[in-house]
């Protein structure tokens, strides 16, 4: 029996299925022969209130099953999918978030830290220096666009969640659009001075990749992390971009690199794309805005087609909703 269990990034144990949250939570697993277990995370609940489940029931502050629970807290629909969170209820899953949570927030703990603000970013779309002549996505925007209008933001989010291969080839090709102008404009901005240091994240390897060639192209050092960069590689990228002048961008991924690194070397930032999970993307964004860091933080996310503008806004107003609930 140990005295105390740290489960830092308690988030990763959020699904009830799932074989690590098993063996942190359930009978047999690691918490059940702890005294004491203390959950750490930014973003307990990443995309609804149900995710928090496994943590209360397991610190018996809930008696509801899991079924119980999803529908007093979350929006549900007839097939049983979350749609979102009940906001009727939000302020009842406060209590019982205070009977065990300690929560401090960055201004109680680093007085020092400035704010960070994030901004919608319109870039124009161009098939610039990347693209595949054989492309040709026009015709899924405006079928995509006409299957979501009307819709809320939680069957936004649900609708995205579901495989749809047309939705994934022009989320991709999107990217692509997108890349060259923020390309022109990081450039610009580095060369008059504009900017010191920049992060650039994203979603797809094949936008983050034609970024960092074409810096490359016009002499301007940048560092790329993403899913095919060895483990013992990412820190000495990030090292180099830290202390070396001449490397001025950090590109990385939304999926490998939105934790445990420290970005504070930079105080602007760049969403090339947003994930679809919003607690990713908050993630992220703290790489900038943490300990270390002594200059407000300034985000663009970009978007560079209308049904573009429509799901970064979805995913950026999904972000704001879920940190009521731990308000």
């Amino acid at each position: 029996m140990w005295d105390v269990l740290v489960v830092d990034e308690v988030h990763y144990a959020k699904s009830i299925t799932a074989r690590r949250t098993h063996s942190i939570f359930a009978p047999g697993g690691l918490g059940y022969y702890a005294r004491r277990i203390w959950a750490l995370s930014g973003t307990p609940a990443p995309n609804n209130a149900a995710e928090l489940y496994p943590m209360l029931k397991a610190f018996g502050v809930t008696n509801m099953d899991f079924e119980q629970f999803k529908k007093y807290f979350c929006v549900v629909d007839g097939l049983g999918k979350i749609r979102g969170n009940r906001s009727d209820h939000i302020e009842e899953l406060r209590v019982i978030l205070k009977g065990i949570a300690l929560r401090k927030k960055k201004k109680d703990v680093l007085p020092e830290l400035g704010e960070i603000s994030i901004e919608e970013w319109f870039v124009k779309p161009s098939r610039g220096f990347i693209l595949d002549g054989g492309w040709e996505a026009g015709h899924l925007e405006a079928q995509l666009r006409a299957e979501i209008n009307g819709m809320s933001d939680d069957d936004i989010l649900s609708f995205l969640a579901s495989p749809n291969d047309d939705f994934s080839t022009l989320r991709r090709y999107n990217a692509l659009l997108k890349a060259p102008a923020v390309f022109e404009t990081v450039k610009f901005e580095l060369e008059n001075g504009l900017l010191d240091k920049v992060v650039i994240y994203g979603y797809h390897k094949e936008a983050l990749a034609a970024l960092h060639r074409e810096f490359a192209r016009h002499a301007i050092g940048s560092v790329l992390i993403n899913g095919d960069t060895p483990m013992g590689e990412r820190d000495k990228l990030i090292e180099q971009w830290k202390i070396q002048a001449p490397t001025p961008v950090f590109i990385g991924s939304l999926v490998v690199a939105s934790t445990a690194i420290d970005l504070t070397a930079a105080h602007q930032g760049i969403l090339l794309e947003v994930d679809w999970v919003p607690g990713v993307n908050a993630q992220a964004l703290q790489r900038m805005h943490r300990h270390g860091q002594d200059k407000p933080v300034t985000v663009r996310v970009a978007h560079g087609t209308p049904i573009d503008e429509i799901v970064t806004g979805v995913v950026l107003r999904k972000t704001k909703d879920l940190a009521e609930i731990f308000s």
